[in-house]
């Protein structure tokens, strides 16, 4: 009787602690949330520096750029060549987007889509912002150079609309186009851990704009031709690193922008 009376005991404290268990891990997987903490990889598939015979060794300015109410600073690089302009691709901290209400909006927003495994809309969200960071980088470099090198690029023709110029300056800008995305679990914090998000660059196509342009004595500036290149591959679909998560879908962005 006794012996029955302690094997009762036992099996009630095992069901009692599996119920404990279950419902810990029901609830901390309800309370996981992902944060936006996206992150191109350190090297980069798009050459960066001035080509040869370049004027300047690089000058670097900083804008904004808003999204669905997000300001978000960012840089560029460029160079002040012979035959036009050069910029490197701008850089902007998707690690650390500012703590703001329509930012953590944003915020909230990329991550319950990987809630619900849309990779595809995070990495088109991430790549639209990069491109106007881009379009609005290439304006106001082309507004700075004329102000600083007053005739220089200048229109072959001041007497005819910019429709009819004889474009023989480039302005080049430069976008990464193959990214993964993956994520990490960190952390046991209150409510359950965390994922982090991360944009892995995952193979060397870089896309290359190449708009044509000239400027008039008037301060207005023309704009010609645009054409696009893209360098390399992609590579295919892999796994994402060790200690990370996702389908490991390597996605070719548009060169269009």
């Amino acid at each position: 009787m006794r012996n029955f009376r302690f094997l009762l005991i036992l099996t009630s404290f095992a069901f009692l602690s599996f119920l404990i268990y279950s419902c810990s891990k029901e609830n901390k997987v309800g309370l996981e949330k992902p944060n936006f903490n996206a992150e191109a990889e350190t090297r980069s598939s798009c050459p960066t520096g001035p080509g040869g015979g370049c004027f300047s060794t690089g000058q670097t300015i900083s804008g904004t750029y808003t999204y669905e109410g997000c300001t978000i600073p960012f840089t560029a690089t460029y160079y002040v060549c012979p035959q036009g302009i050069q910029m490197d691709p701008v850089v902007w901290d998707k690690n650390n987007l500012p703590n703001t209400t329509a930012c953590n909006t944003l915020k909230n927003k990329i991550s319950d889509l990987f809630a619900i495994g849309d990779e595809a809309s995070i990495i088109n969200i991430v790549d639209n912002i990069t491109k106007a960071m881009t379009n609005q980088a290439q304006s106001t470099i082309l507004k700075i150079v004329q102000t600083l090198n007053p005739g220089i690029y200048q229109c072959s023709n001041l007497t005819v609309p910019c429709e009819s110029q004889q474009y023989q300056n480039t302005f080049s800008s430069r976008t990464l186009s193959c990214t993964k995305l993956c994520a990490t679990y960190r952390g046991e914090g209150e409510g359950g851990g965390t994922w982090d998000l991360f944009l892995i660059t995952c193979g060397e196509t870089c896309c290359t704009r190449s708009t044509h342009f000239c400027m008039n004595p008037d301060g207005t500036i023309c704009y010609g031709p645009v054409a696009y290149s893209q360098s390399n591959t992609c590579s295919p679909n892999s796994p994402c690193p060790s200690g990370m998560v996702g389908s490991g879908t390597c996605r070719i962005l548009s060169c269009v922008f």
